[in-house]
């Protein structure tokens, strides 16, 4: 039985809203990036995470790398941006905020960077940035789009 099932009618009833917005992830939006919105229930109440995609296997640019940036709201750290490129056993990642991390924080990230890279036999880099504007941002390129989210 599929999981959707076992989830009850009203949080069943709010995903279906989302179709419409998860179909969008197919077609390209700005400079090619394909863009899925992804919901989120946080403490009783649907919010939503962003995900870019561009190149990969089936890009058709005969290298298969792809890059992708997550784009989310904290409660505590407010909007941020992970930025990656896996090309091969590279994987670099780009953690992009509007205010400085903690610096515990960003050992911690960094640390767990480093073991899961070891463990996956991979290489990569991991930076930081503080950015009062977010420099990938597909929809805003895309035209006007409506805030908040749709159930």
């Amino acid at each position: 039985m599929p999981w959707p099932v076992l989830v009850n009618v009203r949080w069943a009833s709010a995903w279906a809203g989302f179709r419409p917005l998860r179909a969008g992830a197919t077609e390209p939006a700005g400079d090619g990036w394909r863009v899925a919105l992804v919901p989120l229930l946080d403490d009783g109440r649907f919010d939503q995470i962003l995900v870019y995609l561009r190149g990969g296997r089936d890009a058709g640019d005969g290298e298969g790398n792809l890059r992708f940036v997550v784009e989310t709201a904290l409660s505590r750290l407010g909007r941020m941006q992970f930025d990656g490129l896996v090309a091969g056993q590279l994987f670099d990642l780009l953690i992009r905020a509007l205010a400085p991390l903690p610096a515990a924080m960003r050992a911690n990230i960094g640390e767990i960077f480093e073991r899961v890279s070891a463990a996956g036999g991979s290489g990569g880099a991991l930076r930081f940035h503080v950015v009062t504007a977010f420099p990938v941002a597909p929809l805003e390129s895309s035209g006007p789009v409506a805030a908040g989210v749709f159930a």
